[in-house]
């Protein structure tokens, strides 16, 4: 479950308590009723209150089944494919709006399903062209598909919209080390982690970029901060593990690829397959 940068925790802890006091009043309607459940289980939700966001989620589409907001906020506490079917019927319910598009994107593209998130990526950013948000997603989706330059130059026009962004510093930052610009990545990802210290993609892709730069021990400590944060981050691991080849610590490097595999990463295994399988064979 994400939970956003300070700036985001702040708004989201309004919501709740704003939507808290509407439902202690007397007199809703149900629709009201439901409306306010619904928002207060997405605040509960990105304020990492898990299962008080499933009960207020239950509680607004008992009330009313095909309430837009209840539907989006089940389908961001749910795993991927579940969560695909309930943007799709919230979309079925409210077509015109951009974030059942947005999220449902970012669910497809987790399950490496990119050419369709790009679809609804571009439906998002038709829907909502002075959002930042629908860029960002885009340029993540991009991103995945290799369009460096189109990841680019979708950050920057969420960067013209939103100057403060950390995410869309990353993601910018990502594309960047794909195309080799690596003092330009380096400025992007020093400016997310201005924004916010402990993003965890911030820290990792800091880390990557220094790999691929051949500034292997300035790219440690950020895959051991990314780590610290998040122990479950398989991308970390696998950054990690190359660093620690390219240090010398095979060892090490190896332990943490073979945690990057038990996590599922696929570009680990991929790369298993090949020449950094057999660096680590032989009780590595």
């Amino acid at each position: 479950m994400l939970v956003g940068a300070p700036g985001n925790r702040e708004k989201w802890q309004d919501v709740l308590r704003l939507t808290t006091a509407v439902l202690q009043q007397q007199g809703l309607s149900t629709a009201q009723r439901a409306q306010a459940l619904a928002l207060r289980a997405r605040a509960r939700n990105r304020l990492g209150e898990r299962d008080g966001a499933w009960q207020d989620v239950r509680q607004a589409l008992r009330l009313m089944p095909s309430n837009y907001d209840a539907l989006l906020s089940r389908g961001n506490l749910q795993s991927d494919p579940e969560a695909i079917a309930s943007y799709s019927e919230a979309i079925r319910v409210r077509s015109g709006d951009f974030l059942a598009y947005m999220n449902r994107s970012m669910a497809r593209l987790a399950l490496d399903q990119a050419k369709t998130a790009l679809a609804d990526a571009d439906w998002a950013v038709s829907l909502a062209p002075q959002v930042a948000d629908v860029y960002v997603t885009r340029a993540m989706i991009r991103g995945a598909l290799g369009d460096e330059t189109g990841a680019v130059a979708d950050a920057s026009r969420a960067l013209a919209l939103s100057p403060r962004d950390h995410e869309a510093y990353d993601v910018r930052g990502f594309a960047r080390t794909g195309l080799g610009d690596f003092p330009a990545a380096l400025a992007d990802l020093d400016a997310a982690l201005r924004l916010w210290p402990d993003f965890t993609n911030a820290r990792n892709n800091r880390c990557w970029l220094n790999y691929r730069w051949g500034r292997y021990a300035a790219a440690l400590p950020d895959c051991d901060r990314a780590l610290a944060l998040d122990p479950e981050f398989r991308d970390a691991y696998d950054s990690r593990g190359r660093v620690r080849l390219a240090l010398g610590d095979v060892a090490g490097g190896c332990r943490d690829l073979r945690r990057s595999l038990q996590l599922g990463n696929p570009e680990t295994r991929r790369d298993f397959a090949g020449p950094l399988g057999r660096t680590c064979a032989g009780g590595h």
